[in-house]
Parts: C-alpha cells; structure tokens; sequence
C-alpha cells in the first residue's frame, strides 16, 4: 500500500478538489476540502481507498468515474449530495461505508453508484438505520446492508480490517 498523498498530486481551488494525479493506493483527501470536484480521480486505476473528511459536502458527476480498482469508501454525514455517476465503473467495490441516520439530508442521484456489483458489495450503515436504507431508491438494491455501532458513540472514517472486525464484534455481542 502507497499513501504518500503529496499535496502537489491535489489541485485544489477554494475548498474544491479540482483533480487528483497521484499514483497513490490509498489516499486522505486532505482537510477543508468542501467539494469533490467532477471526475476529480476520473481513471484513478491504482486506488483502492478514500478517505474523505467531515469537511466535505458534495462529491461531483463522475468524480470517481472509472475507479475499477476501488475498493472501499467512507461517506461521512457531511456529504448533502452525490452527483451522477459518481462511483460509475467502480467494479471492485467491497465496502461502503455510510453514516447518514437521516438519508433525507442527502441528494443522491440514481445513477451515483451505476457499476458497482450490488450482489457483492456491503454497505456499512448506523444502527438502527436498515429499514430506511432498505426503502431508499440507490441503497435498497444493495443486497448485503450491515448495522454497525461504534461502542465508543464516535465515527469510525477507517476502511481497513481492523476497524471493521471492532464494530462487527460489538454488533454481534450486542445484537
């Protein structure tokens, strides 16, 4: 894994991520970034994570068009909108990674995750939440939606194992 994240891989134009150049496997967009900008990480082929901040609220068309190397993704509650095909072509999504207890604060448009194989890919989402999640036009066709509950009351922004086997074994001791 590379994540070097160099500031000069980022264009960055008042709040807005404009593009991503880096050859990076997992990269942090960096703090006060607003918006992700349309096909910001368009063809990004090497990435296979995002970590995107709390300062982030809208995530462009096709920002990460294209990302077949994509694996997983965390949408902090921030984000108030997810353009057209977003996440089109993200063929190797696992994971994402959702912290919205109220899905009516976000636009998502329906095509934002056109792609992304629904039979194989799980979304990570607060308890309490699934049958909201369930009903929803884009997540309701997500086959595999999983409840998780942070034991510490905070918001887990990693993508690796570990954080996942933590909040999957306090699901499961207390479910």
């Amino acid at each position: 894994d590379r994540t070097e994240n160099r500031m000069e891989n980022f264009n960055i134009s008042f709040g807005k991520l404009m593009y991503y150049r880096g050859k990076d496997t997992h990269v942090v967009i960096p703090d006060g970034v607003t918006e992700i900008g349309e096909s910001a990480f368009s063809g990004c082929n090497s990435l296979t994570s995002v970590t995107i901040p709390d300062s982030v609220t809208s995530i462009g068309e096709e920002a990460f068009y294209g990302c077949s190397s994509l694996e997983n993704i965390t949408l902090p509650d921030s984000v108030t909108s997810i353009g057209k095909s977003a996440f089109y072509g993200c063929s190797s999504l696992q994971s994402i990674h959702l912290h919205w207890r109220d899905l009516g604060i976000c636009e998502i448009n329906k095509d934002s995750f056109f792609g992304v194989d629904t039979d194989t890919c799980t979304l990570y989402i607060p308890a309490g939440t699934s049958e909201s999640y369930r009903q929803h036009p884009v997540f309701g066709k997500f086959k595999n939606i999983i409840e998780m509950q942070n034991p510490h009351g905070e918001k887990c922004h990693h993508t690796d194992d570990d954080c996942m086997k933590q909040f999957e074994l306090f699901h499961s001791i207390n479910t």
